[in-house]
């Protein structure tokens, strides 16, 4: 639905599309994974970019 509301209509860039679908694929197999551990060399890189995206979602709430 992200993609459908706002990457198709140009208030989102397509790459917040492409991490907020890595992120939500990496959370689920730590939720629903048998025995995943996401180790801090996994994680860590994926902080940049979830911040990047948090802030482009606010600016979209705030319009």
């Amino acid at each position: 639905m992200l993609g459908l509301h706002f990457v198709k209509t140009g208030r989102l860039d397509v790459r917040f599309s492409k991490i907020y679908g890595h992120l939500f694929n990496t959370s689920q197999s730590g939720d629903y994974g048998n025995f995943i551990y996401h180790s801090s060399e996994k994680i860590l890189p994926l902080l940049d970019e979830t911040e990047q995206f948090i802030a482009a979602v606010r600016q979209l709430v705030a319009e």
